[in-house]
């Protein structure tokens, strides 16, 4: 038997013992659902409770740090499955959904079941479901079609993992949930394999945001995994006490107590001494390998408090601050420019709009990094002392939108918190606001944001009194606004008030710099730091399209450096996606002939390709031909010189 097929077996046996384990604990529920619920399977789910305005904003409100966290890896999760015509759901421990992302096309749907923001999913009331049982459970879990107690809701099909806290309580679920599936259940574990790992990621990234201030210990049975989900964290005092570990650590049983206590001495860990562990030298962190009871290796990375809130902290949670400074790992205008014509010639317009109230409008493909030219334009402007706010009008419910960006006054609703609440606008006083994905701010918000500019006054909710509002808008689209007004979506007056200045982002597919983008963007993902790319893995990095743009270069920078071990980027250090692409460094040596000289035998082979594709209008099958050369051929070489066709470059 050869060894694929061995694996092959193996895969499939893990795959029906792990059905076979999901299908007694939706047994389990289901004994609960009649026994301790007293639901009748007969009857219909008519009990999603939908909170009010004023419950779902409080709830919001006390969670939002964590939600701020867990934003990035909702969104990825989100970016992988709503094309597919899934729906990712983040919920608190009380099962109220407070995110809930999907594709326009199906909103109406899940919407009828019950699944929109403020939506709450209780094992008890909902019987079966993705997050009520897991909830339940603790445990990750796919209920699929027909597992669901009620009928009515065998449509879905939901994969659920949940998030915990450092001392070991549920704190959140993940939540992935399809529509009219009609594959076998063993065919969704691959999403629920993805709903784990991105749980655990958010997990780790609160982890390390709630304990920054202490020192923090990665473990792990190999150096991969000191690095990645499957990482092991435990936070530490300054009194060489264990305050928190998170659930990887508690599921390994790498220390003496019971799993759900903390508090005892880190020299019970029998990895290091606590002098060790805080020596003051003059790196961020300290590593060992040391060997446990079994005589397996255990590789232990020290992280110090200051040092790890001043390298990491800053770079995680930045994306989502809104203060007068900016995180020192981000670019300015001369940066981000780089070594690109188009852009340079952008940022000169750019300087010479500065501070003179005209608001600018930044286009381009998601990822292209719309939100740091923002904080670059706000950073050289004579405001940079002042408050830089951002606001994503998409990421905020239609129902929360408005108090969010105009604030209220105290007693205006039900609920409101005592003192009021300062919108966005007020607290980018003298500052700037900055509105991202404009484009999906709801109708009805527009007619009023455009009466605050027009003004220059804002007038919180529940109040008669108008304040005075001085800021510099900049906003932020992926749409096109210009389509949006034609079908009704978007007000025309509105698009002329903030298109003073627009601002066009090129995705990286089509930047001219790439080779000197990607080294920039390694040295700050890395404290400013230059660090070696071998020629195979910038082979890899070039010849990938990047759909995601510069976010997800950012990603695949964070997981190089942190598999690198800071000595050099190689191949092993890229995510899997990259190792797809054809890059090799053979062809690397074009490349780079060709994007730093601009001379040499790749800037006449680039220039016959275009004329000779001109001529054929842009017929690869008729270019190929006249040149001689396969389909395949014109392709890997396109590719190779970043030639893009016409009707796919950016308008």
């Amino acid at each position: 038997m050869s060894r694929g097929n061995t694996i092959a077996e193996n895969d499939a046996a893990s795959s029906r013992q792990l059905i076979s384990n999901l299908n007694s604990r939706i047994k389990t529920s289901w004994q609960r659902c009649q026994a301790d619920y007293g639901l009748d399977r007969d009857g219909s789910n008519t009990g999603v409770r939908v909170l009010s305005y004023t419950d779902l904003h409080e709830r919001r409100q006390r969670a939002e740090e964590f939600v701020r966290v867990a934003g990035g890896g909702v969104h990825t999760l989100s970016r992988q499955l709503t094309d597919l015509g899934y729906l990712v759901m983040l919920v608190d421990n009380t099962g109220t959904a407070l995110n809930v992302m999907q594709s326009c096309d199906v909103e109406a749907d899940y919407r009828k079941l019950g699944l929109v923001v403020g939506a709450q999913w209780k094992e008890k009331r909902n019987g079966t479901s993705g997050v009520g049982t897991c909830l339940v459970d603790r445990r990750s879990v796919l209920v699929h079609r027909d597992d669901h107690f009620f009928r009515n809701m065998s449509v879905l099909s939901c994969s659920a993992s949940p998030i915990f806290d450092g001392q070991g309580d549920v704190i959140a679920c993940l939540n992935a949930t399809s529509l009219y599936q009609t594959h076998a259940k063993e065919k969704e574990l691959v999403n629920l394999h993805l709903v784990k790992m991105m749980s655990r990621m958010i997990e780790n990234a609160y982890f390390r945001y709630c304990y920054r201030g202490h020192y923090l210990l990665n473990i792990g049975y190999d150096q991969m995994h000191c690095n990645d989900v499957m990482e092991a964290l435990v936070a530490v005092d300054d009194n060489a006490e264990v305050v928190a570990i998170n659930q990887v650590a508690r599921e390994n049983g790498l220390w003496p107590w019971s799993a759900n206590v903390c508090g005892g001495p880190v020299s019970e860990l029998r990895l290091m001494s606590f002098e060790e562990l805080a020596r003051g030298d003059k790196t961020d962190y300290t590593e060992s390998c040391l060997v446990d009871n079994s005589k397996r290796n255990l590789y232990v990375r020290v992280s110090r408090p200051l040092n790890y809130l001043k390298r990491t902290y800053k770079i995680k949670i930045a994306g989502t601050k809104s203060g007068p400074k900016r995180s020192s790992s981000a670019m300015g205008l001369s940066e981000l420019q780089g070594e690109d014509e188009h852009l340079h010639k952008v940022v000169e317009r750019v300087r010479l709009v500065l501070d003179k109230d005209i608001p600018i409008l930044i286009t381009g493909e998601t990822g292209t990094g719309k939100e740091l030219w923002a904080q670059a334009i706000h950073a050289e402007s004579a405001r940079a002392n002042k408050p830089f706010v951002a606001m994503n009008c998409a990421a905020i419910p239609e129902s929360l939108i408005e108090s969010e960006l105009f604030g209220y006054e105290a007693g205006s609703f039900t609920g409101a918190k005592q003192g009021g609440m300062k919108g966005k606008l007020l607290q980018a006083q003298e500052g700037t606001i900055f509105l991202d994905e404009i484009g999906d701010m709801p109708h009805g918000l527009q007619t009023r944001l455009l009466r605050v500019l027009a003004e220059n006054e804002v007038v919180p909710l529940g109040s008669s009194r108008a304040y005075d509002l001085d800021v510099q808008v900049i906003s932020a689209t992926h749409q096109s606004l210009k389509d949006k007004i034609a079908l009704g979506e978007f007000r025309q007056d509105l698009f002329f008030r903030l298109h003073g200045m627009s601002l066009k982002l090129q995705p990286l597919r089509q930047r001219r710099d790439l080779v000197h983008l990607i080294e920039r963007i390694f040295r700050s993902e890395n404290s400013g730091e230059s660090i070696p790319i071998q020629p195979a893995a910038l082979a890899r990095l070039l010849a990938y399209d990047w759909p995601g743009n510069i976010r997800e270069l950012k990603s695949a920078a964070r997981l190089a450096l942190a598999l690198c071990d800071g000595k050099v980027i190689d191949e092993a250090c890229l995510p899997d996606y990259l190792h797809q692409t054809t890059g090799s460094a053979e062809e690397f040596d074009g490349l780079y002939d060709c994007d730093r000289s601009g001379q040499g035998e790749g800037i006449a082979e680039q220039q016959a390709i275009i004329q000779c594709l001109n001529k054929n209008k842009w017929n690869v099958k008729k270019a190929a031909a006249e040149m001689s050369l396969s389909r395949s051929t014109i392709y890997r070489k396109m590719k190779r010189y970043r030639i893009v066709p016409p009707n796919k470059r950016c308008s």
